[in-house]
């Protein structure tokens, strides 16, 4: 990446706007003292834009091996929680009405997966 910033189609931040945020660093009271320097200003705008680009993108410069792994364990993760999902929906009708039935007396078509657990142990303990 160079000092123009993130090369993808997601900018948060242009160039100009970088520029503005920092020039106005020397306008700020605590640092009156301070001689502008354009060169600076320039290169304090530049990581300004590349870190705004690069926080709301982050795998923007990231190799395509990596994202792919990302991906794949993003996938598992999901057929994961589906399955476990699966598993308590399960129970849920197999518990009946109960599972269906919301805390202020309506009923819903689908189980309520957290309601679950605490059925279960009702079950349990009677």
């Amino acid at each position: 990446m160079d000092d123009q910033g993130a090369e993808n189609s997601e900018r948060v931040m242009d160039m100009e706007t970088a520029m503005g945020i920092a020039a106005r660093i020397w306008g700020d009271p605590d640092y009156e003292y301070v001689i502008m320097n354009p060169d600076l200003a320039e290169r304090i705008a530049a990581l300004l834009m590349n870190n705004a680009n690069a926080i709301n993108n982050p795998i923007a410069n990231e190799p395509p091996e990596m994202i792919d792994a990302w991906m794949d364990t993003a996938v598992q993760n999901q057929r994961n929680a589906d399955y476990y999902q699966g598993l308590v929906v399960r129970c849920g009708e197999a518990i009946g009405e109960p599972a269906y039935v919301q805390d202020d007396g309506g009923i819903v078509d689908e189980v309520l997966c957290a309601k679950v657990p605490e059925l279960v142990e009702a079950l349990m303990r009677s």
